[in-house]
């Protein structure tokens, strides 16, 4: 039975390195749709000579637009042409478009999609001598690869949130420095590989992972037409729930699916696009600019954040909590006015699923001393996936 460990993440991240590791794995290949997508063009354009960032994925977006899942198809020709000869674990790297994680996971059966995390700074120090300095033409770079506007393009903040493991690459390991960072990194992954390959019965989910399973779990209450977002509070060394929350318009209040069959800030827009006065229009847009502005477009949202709720349920219920040995455990990272919320409570850590933090808040919680920590291990996709298998094959061995 061979595995296969899909790895995503955008420019810094650190994909490659973790690819080098993993292949030295037992018996595992490498295969990378960068590598495949610049030997294409090479063929394609007849040279030599290698091509810049821009220029591959511009070619990628022409492939994918044919078919989406092209690159994922050549990597799999690859590796069937590869195991006629003997049948191998793999890990693909460089994955950055939805549709090929929905390709591999369609023909791969033991199919697991890793995203590899490490904060805008940390990737900066890795890369800024290919820059040469130049940490705009980074910051540009990145955005088009994290999310380019363009289905068939390259959007690895998608394929991220599809992740089944998330592997946290914090740690800056330079070349010839630090051997205990780099000890410990690859041993993390060694023991992410078993978890995945083994048969083994002796592995427990993490706190962390069994909080954050049931975070994503209270968030699919949300009837939230743009995104579910859930929140519980965790107090004492115990690991005890004392409230949860997830975005939703308050008690009673009809959400925006059932009221206006759409949110209701796509109705504001749709109403001022469909008067017929021209004068009416230019008056409404103005009246309502702020619609347009994404830093005020939540100004106009019906709903609760879910960190609210989860605050408000607390009030509500009444409880003796000390908030200075809680954690809030959040499927997103908070808003700005969350971020005030949870300042002010005196809550000591968040741990954050979605990774993309606005600057302001992280400034409100740095400057209350709220730690903000990303989540690591194996998310709310495969949670029942790789921990009950065990069970389940231990008992169809008794029938």
């Amino acid at each position: 039975m061979s595995y296969y460990i899909g790895l995503c993440g955008t420019i810094g991240s650190g994909c490659s390195y973790v690819s080098s590791i993993i292949k030295k794995e037992k018996n595992f290949k490498r295969v990378s749709l960068s590598e495949l997508l610049r030997d294409l063009y090479k063929q394609k354009s007849k040279t030599d000579v290698e091509p810049n960032r821009s220029q591959l994925q511009d070619f990628g977006n022409i492939l994918r637009q044919k078919k989406p899942s092209f690159l994922a198809e050549e990597a799999l020709k690859h590796i069937k042409k590869v195991d006629k000869k003997s049948e191998y674990n793999w890990v693909i790297d460089s994955i950055r478009n939805p549709f090929e994680v929905q390709f591999f996971r369609k023909n791969l059966v033991n199919f697991y999609l890793v995203g590899v995390y490490a904060d805008v700074d940390i990737r900066w120090q890795r890369v800024e001598n290919k820059y040469s300095k130049d940490r705009t033409a980074f910051q540009r770079d990145q955005e088009r690869d994290q999310v380019e506007d363009i289905p068939y393009g390259q959007r690895t903040r998608d394929c991220f949130l599809k992740s089944d493991i998330i592997l946290n690459n914090n740690r800056y390991i330079p070349d010839d420095e630090d051997k205990k960072n780099e000890d410990f990194f690859k041993t993390k992954i060694h023991n992410y590989i078993n978890l995945v390959t083994s048969d083994s019965r002796l592995i427990s989910p993490t706190e962390m992972e069994t909080h954050m399973a049931l975070t994503y779990a209270i968030s699919q209450k949300s009837k939230c037409l743009k995104r579910k977002v859930g929140a519980i509070l965790v107090e004492g060394e115990l690991g005890n729930v004392v409230c949860a929350g997830f975005n939703e318009v308050p008690y009673s209040s009809d959400p925006c699916i059932e009221k206006h069959n759409r949110c209701y800030r796509d109705k504001l827009k749709e109403d001022i696009e469909a008067s017929s006065d021209i004068e009416d229009v230019t008056i409404r847009r103005n009246e309502y600019r702020k619609i347009w502005n994404e830093i005020k477009l939540l100004d106009y949202c019906r709903s609760l954040h879910a960190e609210e709720n989860a605050i408000l349920a607390l009030s509500k219920l009444g409880s003796n909590v000390n908030f200075h040995n809680t954690i809030m455990y959040i499927t997103a990272f908070p808003c700005n006015l969350c971020s005030k919320k949870i300042a002010q409570l005196g809550i000591r850590k968040i741990i954050y699923f979605e990774p993309y933090p606005m600057k302001e808040a992280v400034v409100i919680l740095n400057e209350h001393g709220v730690v903000q920590e990303p989540f690591e291990g194996v998310t709310f996709r495969s949670y029942f996936r790789i921990y009950e298998r065990e069970v389940e094959n231990e008992n169809l061995s008794k029938m």
